[in-house]
């Protein structure tokens, strides 16, 4: 089944950190970049988070692309196809704004980019 998403919200997360999520028919998934991670959640609920890593524990810090691959089966499985794709397309997109600095946000940005793109032509 078709992931269908209803709305999207970008915003940033504690101390102004990146982060995205898109509401759906079953719930919300979404990512954040903090500190010099980036992670990945989803929830049953149609709210995103409030209080990001504290209040959650459904995260997946993208460590390998088992991991990652992992992770984007439960989101599919629960929310619908196409999670993979719409984030891939986020962290393509984050990591060409983050090309002018040279910060751990964007060595973060570049490791999630290739664990997804991997995690993404194995399926």
């Amino acid at each position: 089944m078709a992931l269908r998403v209803l709305e999207i919200k970008e915003q940033k997360g504690p101390d102004m950190y990146p982060a995205k999520h898109y509401i759906c028919d079953k719930g919300c998934f979404g990512w954040i970049c903090y500190e010099d991670k980036v992670y990945l959640y989803f929830r049953s609920k149609r709210t995103v988070m409030e209080h990001w890593i504290s209040e959650y524990s459904k995260f997946s810090r993208l460590n390998s692309v088992d991991d990652v691959k992992d992770f984007l089966k439960v989101i599919e499985y629960k929310l619908g196809k196409g999670v993979t794709a719409m984030i891939l397309n986020d962290f393509t997109k984050l990591q060409k704004e983050l090309q002018e600095e040279a910060s751990t946000l964007t060595r973060s940005a570049s490791l999630a980019l290739s664990l997804l793109e991997e995690a993404y032509h194995a399926q």
